[in-house]
C-alpha cells in the first residue's frame, strides 16, 4: 500500500492485509505494465488518500468523494482508467490534463 509524500507512512506490523511501502506517490495514479512491456494500464483520480497494488496487477486507487464538505448528493467520485502504449511520460501528461487541480495540489505538497 502507498500514501502520498505529504503523509507519514503508517505502521501496520501484521495488523492489516498488507504493509505500507516506504515509496510514496506525488500524483494519484497507479498502474501496471504488460508482461511484454508494450502496454500499460493505470487508474488515476483527483484525490487519493492512499493507493494499493496487491497481487501483481490488482490496482486500488481509492479516490475520495469530493468536495468532502458537500452534502452527499453533491459529492462526486471521478476516476479515469487508461490502457495505452507503455509511455509513462505520455500517461502523466494525460493525467495532468484530466486532473489538473490534483496534479497542481500534489506538486504543492511535495516536500523540498
Amino acid at each position: 500500500m502507498y500514501v502520498g509524500v505529504w503523509r507519514p507512512v503508517p505502521e501496520v506490523q501484521g495488523r492489516g492485509w498488507a504493509e505500507y511501502s516506504t515509496d510514496r506517490y506525488t500524483i494519484p495514479v497507479i498502474g501496471a505494465v504488460s508482461h511484454d512491456g508494450q502496454h500499460l494500464a493505470a487508474v488515476a483520480n483527483s484525490a487519493a488518500g492512499m493507493m494499493a497494488q496487491a497481487w501483481h496487477d490488482c490496482l486500488h486507487n481509492n479516490p475520495m468523494w469530493t468536495p468532502k464538505d458537500a452534502f452527499p448528493i453533491e459529492r462526486r467520485w471521478r476516476v479515469k482508467v487508461y490502457v495505452e502504449p507503455n509511455d509513462p511520460k505520455a500517461l502523466l501528461d494525460q493525467v495532468a490534463k484530466d486532473f489538473p487541480t490534483a496534479v497542481k495540489l500534489q506538486e504543492k505538497r511535495v516536500p523540498p
